[in-house]
């Protein structure tokens, strides 16, 4: 979840191009699966020149929340197994009579 300012949360995500080390609040990236991992790169740059270019942290911070959530789900086997479980999908008819 996302806290703190939203400053803050601004310079963490340039933190996350420039430092070796990735800030504390965005540590949770490294349960993204690689191809995640890149589409997240892409989505926090345009979102970062976004900021620059507006001074609106609202997109910053629902992609920064979204990945988050992502990334939580990637990390649980549990979620994955069932989200990769195949179902058995029945016609709407079926509901509605």
């Amino acid at each position: 979840m996302v806290t703190g300012a939203p400053e803050q949360l601004r310079d963490d995500a340039i933190g996350f191009f420039r430092e070796e080390r990735l800030p504390d609040s965005l540590c949770w990236v490294e349960d993204l699966p690689a191809l995640q991992f890149r589409l997240f790169t892409v989505e926090l740059a345009d979102a970062l020149k976004a900021v620059m270019l507006t001074g609106d942290y609202r997109d910053l911070v629902s992609l920064i929340e979204d990945w988050e959530a992502t990334s939580e789900v990637a990390a649980s086997p549990e979620i994955v197994a069932e989200i990769e479980r195949e179902k058995d999908y029945r016609p709407l008819s079926h509901f509605t009579g």
